[in-house]
């Protein structure tokens, strides 16, 4: 169907959905959600006029009457729908009107690079914790057999009953061999074998270690929110963000609110470049987006914990019958 008309369009900038640049006192808009708007008005034979919300509102609080910011715009009709990221809720589509899902995505956590190591856990990098299992028992043992402070004891425990074989094998893992295996005097023997086997053991630490320094030494990720606890990070939340964690009552008693006027990229970048010790919900999509426009420079991780399906819509005055016309445009988009 073509029809001519102009299309009022509110929208909040948020890249990579909505990019905005004011040149010479003129906005231009680029970004996924605005080539989408435009392919509509192309199908509709329709012109377009971009407003966005005043002050310092972006998305502005939804209420039953007399919201505010982008919400207030589109409920009281001053546009005719709504962009910018605006994902599918329960609050939104009882009091506005929402469109078919434009883009799917999963809402995941910005988090820092990892957690930093403690200095004992430095320390104990080169082995592995079986290898740490090992040490611990082979010097519990040697600590046992040294302590013991009189060869009547030894002979009674008959330690220099040994036989030859034996000792070789133990002589030959420590990288040496006997000519002729003692059969007395065991006790030197224990002392001796005890000091080459820390010699090597501290040769093979030091090595280990100077390969970890080398590389760098890599912090632990952060995956799951466990790990975020662990690592006493912090939950930075936009308020349309806390309804996500209605069911993580420690999350939201904790959780410290971002002013809308503060962009998620800017919360980003201080993740990045720890100067905030926090994570922050954000889409999959928009962080490879922002990480993409930081090469060369430090980047955020992203969490494996999935908060939610993203689902971001189309949103119309609740009386609105634009979505008949536009709900096809975008599903032959999908398709397309």
């Amino acid at each position: 169907m073509n029809i001519a008309c102009a299309l009022k369009v509110g929208l909040i900038p948020i890249a990579p959905a909505i990019i905005a640049k004011k040149i010479k006192n003129e906005w231009h808009y680029s970004g996924i959600e605005v080539i989408l708007v435009r392919t509509i008005a192309k199908h509709l034979n329709c012109t377009l006029e971009f407003i966005q919300p005043t002050g310092n509102l972006r998305w502005g609080d939804l209420r039953e009457t007399n919201s505010t910011g982008l919400m207030g715009m589109i409920q009281s009709a001053k546009v005719d729908f709504g962009i910018g990221s605006l994902d599918r809720s329960l609050q939104r589509n009882s009091i506005l009107k929402a469109g078919v899902v434009s883009f799917y995505d999963e809402m995941v956590f910005t988090v820092p690079a990892g957690i930093q190591f403690e200095a004992v856990e430095k320390l104990a990098l080169p082995f592995a914790n079986q290898t740490w299992l090992l040490i611990v028992i082979c010097w519990l043992i040697m600590s046992m057999l040294l302590g013991i402070h009189s060869i009547g004891c030894l002979n009674r425990i008959k330690l220099d009953k040994i036989t030859a074989p034996e000792l070789q094998v133990w002589i030959l893992l420590l990288g040496g061999g006997l000519h002729k295996s003692p059969n007395t005097n065991v006790c030197r023997l224990l002392v001796l074998s005890w000091i080459m086997a820390t010699l090597i053991l501290r040769t093979w630490y030091q090595a280990s270690y100077f390969e970890h320094l080398r590389d760098g030494i890599v912090p632990k990720p952060i995956l799951s929110l466990e790990d975020i606890d662990k690592a006493g990070l912090r939950y930075y939340l936009y308020d349309i963000s806390r309804r996500l964690f209605l069911h993580s009552p420690h999350i939201l008693e904790t959780a410290i609110p971002v002013p809308e006027s503060t962009g998620a990229e800017e919360v980003m970048t201080q993740i990045a470049e720890n100067q905030l010790n926090g994570v922050h919900p954000y889409a999959r999509f928009y962080i490879a987006f922002f990480n993409n426009q930081r090469k060369g420079q430090a980047q955020v991780h992203i969490s494996k914990h999935v908060i939610e399906l993203y689902q971001t819509a189309i949103y119309y005055p609740k009386k609105s019958t634009l979505n008949r016309l536009i709900d096809p445009i975008v599903l032959r988009s999908q398709v397309e």
